[in-house]
């Protein structure tokens, strides 16, 4: 009895630790995306005229910046109680959520990455990333890192599910527990 227990006291710090490296991770993921988008700039002259082109030129850019920003935060902020909350559900409500996010913000900075780089001569939108090519390097390079996130996020979701379907199955798997009776 002793044995299993020690087992599952080491299962647990396991768990702990590594539900945090990928939190940690996942933080450093979103944050790299967040800050490589923060920052991309770019200034090119097309026919005579100066055009610089920035993340917040674009409203889905600017969500994707938010939404990183967000889940990064979340991230971190959250690192410092793994061990306390992983017992509960809150946290990976909010881990689903944050995944959430992420995904809509990745999703929605690929579809105008992928709209600068291909253009729609249908509506009249000439491609952009052949006058930009350091602005559209440094988007792919940070839908990269969100999607790097987003897969943690996905893992940490998937492992708490695992765990949460183990707590709560460890009874119907291993039968009624002997208790301790004492003889009057």
């Amino acid at each position: 009895m002793k044995r299993d227990q020690d087992t599952l006291k080491n299962a647990h710090k396991k768990y702990i630790r590594a539900h945090a490296l990928f939190r940690l991770l996942a933080g450093v993921a979103t944050l790299a995306a967040a800050l490589v988008m923060g920052f991309n700039k770019e200034t090119s002259i097309i026919a005579g005229y100066e055009f610089v082109v920035t993340y917040n030129r674009y409203p889905a850019f600017e969500f994707f910046l938010a939404g990183n920003a967000i889940a990064c935060g979340y991230s971190m902020v959250s690192l410092p109680f793994v061990s306390n909350l992983v017992e509960g559900y809150i946290l990976g409500v909010l881990d689903l959520l944050s995944l959430v996010l992420a995904t809509a913000a990745a999703s929605a900075g690929t579809a105008i990455g992928h709209l600068g780089k291909e253009g729609n001569d249908e509506v009249g939108w000439p491609q952009v990333c052949s006058f930009f090519e350091k602005f559209c390097q440094r988007a792919a390079i940070s839908l990269v890192c969100s999607y790097v996130g987003i897969l943690l996020f996905l893992i940490i979701c998937a492992l708490s599910s695992v765990y949460k379907t183990r707590q709560s199955n460890k009874g119907r798997i291993l039968g009624p527990q002997p208790t301790a009776t004492t003889k009057e």
